[in-house]
């Protein structure tokens, strides 16, 4: 579901649809969005886990990635 969702992010942000390092999806986050690193960074390294989370840390995970499409230019 995460790579899922940092799809979506690259596509909205221009930046194409093949899975790019974190560190170039959060420079093109701050440049286009103004916001911080630290949003997006968050998120994306929440994903890198392969353990399996509780339904609160998944919705909480799902409401941060809807927070981060909201500051999105489309």
């Amino acid at each position: 579901m995460g790579k899922e969702e940092q799809l979506k992010l690259q596509k909205a942000l221009g930046l194409g649809e093949i899975p790019l390092d974190y560190n170039v999806l959060i420079n093109a986050w701050i440049q286009q969005t103004g916001r911080p690193a630290t949003e997006l960074k968050q998120l994306l390294q929440q994903q890198t886990g392969k353990r399996r989370i509780s339904d609160t840390n998944l919705l909480n995970w799902l409401e941060k990635w809807k927070e981060i499409r909201h500051h999105l230019p489309f």
